[in-house]
Protein backbone atom coordinates (compact mmCIF):
# COMPACT_ATOMS: atom_id res chain seq x y z
CA UNK A 1 0.00 0.00 0.00
CA UNK A 2 2.87 2.36 0.80
CA UNK A 3 4.38 1.79 -2.66
CA UNK A 4 1.06 2.63 -4.36
CA UNK A 5 0.77 5.81 -2.32
CA UNK A 6 4.37 6.73 -3.20
CA UNK A 7 3.68 6.18 -6.93
CA UNK A 8 0.50 8.27 -6.74
CA UNK A 9 2.48 11.13 -5.18
CA UNK A 10 5.12 10.88 -7.92
CA UNK A 11 2.47 10.95 -10.64
CA UNK A 12 0.76 13.88 -8.96
CA UNK A 13 4.04 15.84 -9.04
CA UNK A 14 4.52 14.95 -12.71
CA UNK A 15 1.02 16.16 -13.50
CA UNK A 16 1.68 19.42 -11.66
CA UNK A 17 4.90 19.92 -13.62
CA UNK A 18 3.12 19.17 -16.90
CA UNK A 19 0.37 21.63 -16.00
CA UNK A 20 2.92 24.35 -15.28
CA UNK A 21 4.69 23.67 -18.57
CA UNK A 22 1.33 23.77 -20.36
CA UNK A 23 0.52 27.14 -18.76
CA UNK A 24 3.88 28.54 -19.91
CA UNK A 25 3.38 27.27 -23.47
CA UNK A 26 -0.17 28.63 -23.66
CA UNK A 27 0.97 32.02 -22.35
CA UNK A 28 3.72 32.15 -25.01
CA UNK A 29 1.24 31.18 -27.71
CA UNK A 30 -1.23 33.84 -26.56
CA UNK A 31 1.54 36.46 -26.70
CA UNK A 32 2.53 35.29 -30.20
CA UNK A 33 -1.09 35.40 -31.43
CA UNK A 34 -1.60 38.89 -30.03
CA UNK A 35 1.54 40.23 -31.73
CA UNK A 36 0.60 38.48 -34.97
CA UNK A 37 -2.87 40.03 -34.90
CA UNK A 38 -1.41 43.50 -34.29
CA UNK A 39 0.99 43.15 -37.22
CA UNK A 40 -1.62 41.76 -39.59
CA UNK A 41 -4.16 44.42 -38.65
CA UNK A 42 -1.69 47.29 -39.10
CA UNK A 43 -0.26 46.31 -42.48
CA UNK A 44 -3.19 47.35 -44.76
CA UNK A 45 -3.48 50.72 -43.00
CA UNK A 46 0.25 51.41 -43.45
CA UNK A 47 0.08 50.38 -47.12
CA UNK A 48 -2.95 52.65 -47.69
CA UNK A 49 -1.19 55.62 -46.09
CA UNK A 50 1.86 55.06 -48.31
CA UNK A 51 -0.35 54.87 -51.40
CA UNK A 52 -2.07 58.13 -50.43
CA UNK A 53 1.34 59.82 -50.16
CA UNK A 54 2.47 58.31 -53.46
CA UNK A 55 -0.63 59.23 -55.51
CA UNK A 56 0.14 62.97 -55.89
CA UNK A 57 3.70 62.17 -56.93
CA UNK A 58 2.51 59.68 -59.53
CA UNK A 59 0.05 62.19 -60.94
CA UNK A 60 2.76 64.88 -61.11
CA UNK A 61 5.39 62.64 -62.73
CA UNK A 62 3.26 61.00 -65.37
CA UNK A 63 1.12 62.45 -68.06
CA UNK A 64 -2.56 61.89 -67.41
CA UNK A 65 -2.75 58.26 -68.38
CA UNK A 66 -5.87 56.14 -68.19
CA UNK A 67 -3.77 53.03 -67.56
CA UNK A 68 -2.14 54.63 -64.51
CA UNK A 69 -5.56 55.54 -63.10
CA UNK A 70 -6.78 51.99 -63.66
CA UNK A 71 -3.69 50.58 -61.90
CA UNK A 72 -4.09 52.93 -58.93
CA UNK A 73 -7.78 52.02 -58.64
CA UNK A 74 -6.90 48.31 -58.80
CA UNK A 75 -4.28 48.80 -56.08
CA UNK A 76 -6.84 50.59 -53.88
CA UNK A 77 -9.30 47.71 -54.38
CA UNK A 78 -6.59 45.22 -53.49
CA UNK A 79 -5.84 47.15 -50.31
CA UNK A 80 -9.54 47.10 -49.41
CA UNK A 81 -9.65 43.33 -49.91
CA UNK A 82 -6.45 42.96 -47.87
CA UNK A 83 -7.92 45.08 -45.05
CA UNK A 84 -11.11 42.98 -44.97
CA UNK A 85 -9.12 39.73 -44.97
CA UNK A 86 -6.85 40.98 -42.19
CA UNK A 87 -9.90 41.96 -40.11
CA UNK A 88 -11.36 38.46 -40.55
CA UNK A 89 -8.02 36.92 -39.61
CA UNK A 90 -7.74 39.17 -36.56
CA UNK A 91 -11.23 38.17 -35.45
CA UNK A 92 -10.22 34.51 -35.80
CA UNK A 93 -7.01 35.10 -33.84
CA UNK A 94 -8.99 36.97 -31.17
CA UNK A 95 -11.32 33.98 -30.81
CA UNK A 96 -8.27 31.72 -30.52
CA UNK A 97 -6.88 34.01 -27.82
CA UNK A 98 -10.14 33.70 -25.89
CA UNK A 99 -10.02 29.93 -26.24
CA UNK A 100 -6.44 29.86 -24.98
CA UNK A 101 -7.45 32.04 -22.02
CA UNK A 102 -10.15 29.50 -21.20
CA UNK A 103 -7.58 26.70 -21.27
CA UNK A 104 -5.52 28.55 -18.69
CA UNK A 105 -8.33 28.97 -16.20
CA UNK A 106 -9.08 26.30 -13.64
CA UNK A 107 -12.54 25.75 -15.03
CA UNK A 108 -15.53 27.92 -15.59
CA UNK A 109 -16.57 28.20 -11.95
CA UNK A 110 -17.58 31.62 -10.71
CA UNK A 111 -15.49 32.99 -7.89
CA UNK A 112 -15.50 36.18 -5.87
CA UNK A 113 -13.18 38.75 -7.48
CA UNK A 114 -12.78 42.39 -8.47
CA UNK A 115 -14.65 43.30 -11.66
CA UNK A 116 -12.53 46.29 -12.74
CA UNK A 117 -9.33 44.42 -13.75
CA UNK A 118 -11.40 42.19 -16.06
CA UNK A 119 -13.16 45.24 -17.52
CA UNK A 120 -9.85 47.06 -18.08
CA UNK A 121 -8.28 43.98 -19.71
CA UNK A 122 -11.25 43.66 -22.10
CA UNK A 123 -10.98 47.35 -23.03
CA UNK A 124 -7.20 47.18 -23.53
CA UNK A 125 -7.46 44.05 -25.71
CA UNK A 126 -10.00 45.78 -27.94
CA UNK A 127 -8.00 49.00 -28.17
CA UNK A 128 -4.80 47.10 -28.99
CA UNK A 129 -6.20 44.50 -31.37
CA UNK A 130 -9.35 45.71 -33.10
CA UNK A 131 -9.31 49.48 -32.79
CA UNK A 132 -5.61 50.24 -32.89
CA UNK A 133 -5.92 52.77 -35.72
CA UNK A 134 -8.92 54.54 -34.18
CA UNK A 135 -8.54 57.16 -31.46
CA UNK A 136 -10.99 56.10 -28.76
CA UNK A 137 -11.28 57.69 -25.33
CA UNK A 138 -12.74 55.51 -22.58
CA UNK A 139 -13.95 56.64 -19.16
CA UNK A 140 -15.15 54.49 -16.30
CA UNK A 141 -17.49 56.27 -13.88
CA UNK A 142 -16.37 59.66 -15.20
CA UNK A 143 -12.64 58.91 -14.73
CA UNK A 144 -9.99 58.16 -17.39
CA UNK A 145 -9.39 54.47 -18.06
CA UNK A 146 -6.00 54.51 -16.31
CA UNK A 147 -7.37 55.93 -13.03
CA UNK A 148 -7.97 53.36 -10.28
CA UNK A 149 -11.49 52.48 -9.21
CA UNK A 150 -12.68 51.29 -5.83
CA UNK A 151 -12.93 47.49 -5.97
CA UNK A 152 -16.25 46.00 -7.01
CA UNK A 153 -16.12 42.40 -5.82
CA UNK A 154 -18.75 39.81 -6.71
CA UNK A 155 -18.99 36.22 -7.99
CA UNK A 156 -18.36 35.75 -11.72
CA UNK A 157 -16.26 33.69 -14.11
CA UNK A 158 -13.64 35.98 -15.71
CA UNK A 159 -13.40 34.27 -19.13
CA UNK A 160 -17.13 34.46 -19.78
CA UNK A 161 -17.34 37.99 -18.37
CA UNK A 162 -14.51 39.16 -20.63
CA UNK A 163 -16.19 37.68 -23.72
CA UNK A 164 -19.48 39.41 -22.84
CA UNK A 165 -17.74 42.74 -22.14
CA UNK A 166 -15.71 42.60 -25.36
CA UNK A 167 -18.86 41.93 -27.41
CA UNK A 168 -20.69 44.89 -25.88
CA UNK A 169 -17.69 47.22 -25.96
CA UNK A 170 -16.66 46.36 -29.54
CA UNK A 171 -20.13 47.36 -30.75
CA UNK A 172 -19.82 50.70 -28.95
CA UNK A 173 -16.25 51.29 -30.16
CA UNK A 174 -17.19 50.51 -33.74
CA UNK A 175 -19.57 53.49 -33.86
CA UNK A 176 -18.14 55.91 -31.28
CA UNK A 177 -14.89 57.60 -30.33
CA UNK A 178 -15.80 58.39 -26.72
CA UNK A 179 -17.05 55.55 -24.53
CA UNK A 180 -18.44 56.36 -21.08
CA UNK A 181 -19.01 53.38 -18.81
CA UNK A 182 -21.05 53.62 -15.63
CA UNK A 183 -20.42 50.74 -13.25
CA UNK A 184 -21.93 50.48 -9.80
CA UNK A 185 -23.06 47.87 -7.36
CA UNK A 186 -26.72 46.92 -7.61
CA UNK A 187 -28.50 44.26 -5.61
CA UNK A 188 -30.86 42.30 -7.84
CA UNK A 189 -32.28 40.13 -5.07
Amino acid sequence: MGFVFYRLKQNQKRLQNLRQEFEIQVAALRHHYKNLALGINGFPARARRKLEKLQPQLHNCALPDADLKVEIDALEQSLTILAEASQRLCRTLTEELRFLKALQTNGLTPSSQDFFPVLRRAIQDLLELRFREKKIRVEINGQPLADPCAPLVFDFEPYTMEVVLENILSNAMRVGNFIQLRVNEHDFF
